[in-house]
This record gives C-alpha cells, sequence and structure tokens, in this order.
C-alpha cells in the first residue's frame, strides 16, 4: 500500500520516543523559565539559595544533554550506524557521528555547556578557571545578550554564571533544533527506503 504524499514517512520508533523526550524537556526548562522557576540573579545575598538554583539549573542541563545523547543513539542505530559503545560525553558523539554531520559552532556550544553545567553544580556559577589552561575567560553555552546571534556569552574568571529566563530559553531553542536536525536525518533516511 503506497503512503500518503501530504502524510510524513513514520519514524523509527525508539527515534519518535528519544526526540519526544527531548523536546518535552526543552519545552519544560523553557516553560519554567518563563515562570521565573529556574532564574538565577548574580545579585542573589542569600548564597545558600544560590547554590541551590545554581544546582537545580545544571541538573536541568543535564537531564536535556542526556536526552540529546540517547536521540543521537536512536537514530545512529536508526541508520544502521551505531556510535561507539561507552561514549558518554554528547558533544564528542555528535562530532564521531559522520551522518550527522555537526557544524562546528554546536560542537563548542555543547562543550561550553558541559563546562557551564559543573561550574555551575560544582562551584555555584563562580567562574574559576577559563576555557583552556592559562586562558582568563570562561565561554558560557548560551548566546551573548549584546553582539551577532551566534556569539556565545564570555566572561572573566571569578564573574559568576548569572543564567536567567533569556538564557534558558537560548538553550531549549538549541536543543530543540538539534533534534529537528536528528529527526529529519531518521526522516530522510526512511524516505530513502
Amino acid at each position: 500500500m503506497a503512503r500518503r504524499a501530504d502524510r510524513p514517512p513514520p519514524l523509527d520508533p525508539a527515534v519518535a520516543a528519544a526526540h519526544a523526550t527531548l523536546l518535552r524537556g526543552a519545552a519544560f526548562v523553557a516553560r519554567q523559565a518563563d515562570a521565573g522557576a529556574f532564574s538565577l540573579d548574580a545579585s542573589i545575598a542569600d548564597e545558600q539559595r544560590h547554590r541551590y538554583r545554581s544546582k537545580t539549573i545544571a541538573n536541568a542541563l543535564r537531564e536535556l544533554d542526556r536526552f540529546l545523547n540517547l536521540l543521537a543513539d536512536a537514530t545512529a542505530r536508526s541508520l544502521g550506524d551505531p556510535l561507539p559503545e561507552g561514549q558518554r560525553n554528547t558533544a564528542n558523539k555528535l562530532r564521531d557521528f559522520d551522518a550527522f554531520a555537526i557544524q562546528w559552532d554546536d560542537y563548542e556550544r555543547l562543550v561550553a555547556l558541559g563546562r557551564s553545567r559543573a561550574c555551575l553544580f560544582y562551584r555555584g556559577g563562580q567562574v574559576s578557571s577559563g576555557d583552556r589552561r592559562g586562558e582568563p575567560t570562561f565561554t558560557a553555552g548560551w548566546s551573548a545578550r549584546t553582539g551577532p546571534p551566534d556569539q556565545l556569552s564570555r566572561m572573566a574568571i571569578g564573574d559568576r554564571l548569572a543564567v536567567g529566563e533569556i538564557e534558558l530559553r537560548d538553550i531549549a531553542q538549541f536543543y530543540e533544533r538539534l533534534a529537528l536536525r536528528l529527526q529529519t536525518l531518521a526522516a530522510v533516511a526512511v524516505n530513502a527506503d
């Protein structure tokens, strides 16, 4: 029986489930940002509250990264090109996924998001090191509020990461965009069959 032309090809169920999970996670982060639940202000006087909020944001970002990692695995399996077992670093996994052909800016942003998560979780958002040994600046995993839209936020050692609603929505949109690219890749493969 032929498929109707106006209906997209069915996705592998594992890809569809992983895609839906990542989109739900990104939507949750965006909704919470809009509600002010995750807002983090660098001027918060209560250090304990600041550290709690930092860890909460870091955990939300870790979940988005994990959902993307699972979607990458499901997509690779659906293409018959499983990724090496044991690669837990999502940025490196997508870099090694030839069919995905991750853009360098996206790879760098995933790496920066990983450093930002660690800074928020382990240091309460207090920047204590640069991107590389000896560098005086730290690149966060979200777009800068000023400058070109593809420029990531940068700060000096000693600054505190302040993740607000704008940054969290920006992160959610980034993960949604990567999810769409992986879904499209899987759909094109199904369509080619």
